[in-house]
C-alpha cells in the first residue's frame, strides 16, 4: 500500500488504521515510502489511525516519534494494547487492587491510571499480573510474575507477537518473554492484542 500506489485507493475506505512495527518504523528508524504514504492519505481527506500491541511507551511518546518523522498525530489517534490489557485485568480482579506490571512505562500509566496500586514484588501480593514487551524486562520481572502467578494472581498478556522488527533486524518480541513465564507457571494468560478475540473479552466484574 505504500508508495505511488496509495493514492489510488484512498477513495474506497473511510478510515485507515496502521500497524507501528514494522510497518511505519522499525526501532528509531522510518520503513521506506512509510510516511510518504501514510501523508498522502491525510492529505487526501482520509482519517488515519494506528493500532499497536506494543505496550512499552505512552501514546503521547509514539505521536512524538511519528512527528520527528513527518507524521502529525494526536495521541488520541494511538491505539495501543496497554488499555486493551488493563480494561480486561479490570474485569478479574477488584478496583484498586495490586498489580505486578511486567513491562515499560506505557504500561504502567494504564495501569496507575484504572486505579490500581502499582507494585514490584510478589512479596506484595498482587491480585494481578500484567505483561507487555519493553526492552529493559529482565528474568528478574518474569520471575516475579511466575511467583505470584503461582500464588494466585490473574494474568493478563498485552500481546503474544514472537518477533519485533528492530534497527538491526528481527528480535525476540513479547510473546517470548510470556512464553517463558508460561514453561514456569504452567497456564496461559488472557491475551489482549490483536488478533485476539479478547479485544472483545467481556466476563462479570468482581466490582459489580
Amino acid at each position: 500500500m505504500f508508495g505511488k500506489k496509495s493514492a489510488g485507493i484512498w477513495g474506497k475506505y473511510d478510515n485507515l488504521l496502521c500497524d507501528l512495527d514494522g510497518v511505519i518504523y522499525e526501532g528509531t528508524d522510518a520503513i521506506v515510502d512509510a510516511v510518504e504514504s501514510i501523508n498522502t492519505f491525510m492529505a487526501s481527506g482520509l482519517p488515519v489511525g494506528y493500532v499497536t500491541n506494543n505496550s512499552s511507551r505512552k501514546p503521547e511518546t509514539i505521536a512524538a516519534q511519528l512527528a520527528s518523522f513527518g507524521i502529525q498525530t494526536d495521541s488520541e489517534n494511538i491505539i495501543g494494547s496497554a488499555k486493551t490489557g488493563v480494561d480486561i485485568l479490570a474485569t478479574l480482579i477488584p478496583a484498586g487492587a495490586k498489580v505486578l506490571v511486567v513491562g515499560g512505562e506505557g504500561l504502567r500509566s494504564r495501569v496507575i491510571e484504572a486505579g490500581f496500586e502499582l507494585v514490584k514484588s510478589s512479596d506484595d501480593k498482587p491480585a494481578g499480573v500484567i505483561q507487555g514487551f519493553d526492552p529493559s524486562v529482565a528474568w528478574t520481572d518474569l520471575a516475579e510474575a511466575a511467583y505470584s502467578i503461582t500464588n494466585g494472581a490473574k494474568w493478563v498478556a498485552t500481546n503474544q507477537d514472537w518477533t519485533i522488527p528492530r534497527e538491526k533486524g528481527i528480535a525476540p518480541g513479547n510473546g517470548t518473554l510470556v512464553s517463558a513465564v508460561h514453561t514456569a507457571v504452567g497456564q496461559l494468560p488472557i491475551v489482549a492484542g490483536k488478533p485476539e478475540v479478547c479485544l472483545l473479552y467481556t466476563s462479570p466484574s468482581p466490582r459489580d
